[in-house]
């Protein structure tokens, strides 16, 4: 019985290795056979595989997510860029009427539909200034219905007051008319003590609150524009 002692050492792949030159650089050539070569390198492809094919996963994840997520900011980008559209057209011009009334019916002033509060939140992944100006714009347009509304109780009431005063007046002159001429007449009850140039004062007032308000909601609106066509 051979003792195991007497066995041929493994001979090690690099063992058979040995450097050529050609043109001037060296090269390793290697004296194994071709089934020596696939039994030495099969473990290796295995490794090599499974890291390109990791890497390959990953790479194709990263995409798609990226493709998702980018596919999801133009949607959301398109939904308020025609909600903006919709609030330009209702708000009118920047220098046009405070108010405009046909048919005995006046214009209401726009507010942003609560459909698109979700993608005012989305926003945030196109930019944070997008969800501040919106943010701004809903302060605006809710001033401007406030400052809408008091405008027209005061031309109410300026109208009142001019009304009753030229009456006051004219009730007045004809009592007087009539006593020159020796008539009778009871006495005329007196001028209310209103001001009507004040009355029409605070309209202007008023008038003027509503246009800057409604300038600064269009200059947001023009702000959200310009933040959101950067990623149609």
């Amino acid at each position: 019985m051979r003792s195991t002692s007497m066995l041929p050492a493994a001979k090690s792949p690099a063992a058979d290795l040995r450097p050529v030159r050609r043109r001037g650089l060296f090269f390793w050539k290697s004296n194994l056979s071709s089934a020596d070569c696939k039994r030495y390198m099969t473990p290796i492809q295995t490794v090599l595989l499974s890291v390109a094919g990791w890497v390959a996963g990953l790479v194709s994840a990263l995409v798609r997510d990226w493709l998702r997520r980018r596919h999801q900011i133009r949607k959301v980008a398109r939904t308020l860029m025609a909600e903006v559209y919709r609030l330009q057209d209702e708000l009118g011009p920047e220098d046009g009427s405070v108010e405009i009334k046909m048919f005995g019916l006046e214009s209401a002033v726009p507010e942003v539909h609560p459909w698109i509060h979700r993608q005012i939140a989305e926003a945030a992944d196109i930019d944070a200034d997008v969800v501040r100006h919106f943010l701004s714009l809903e302060r605006y347009l809710n001033n401007l219905r406030l400052l809408t509304s008091r405008l027209r109780e005061m031309r109410r009431l300026a109208d009142e007051i001019d009304k009753e005063t030229k009456d006051a007046w004219r009730a007045l002159f004809k009592s007087a008319v009539k006593r020159a001429e020796g008539h009778e007449v009871p006495a005329p009850q007196p001028v209310p003590p209103y001001k009507p140039d004040q009355a029409k004062d605070n309209v202007e007032f008023l008038q003027d609150c509503c246009r800057d308000m409604r300038r600064r909601a269009h200059a947001e609106l023009n702000e959200i524009q310009r933040l959101l066509q950067t990623r149609l």
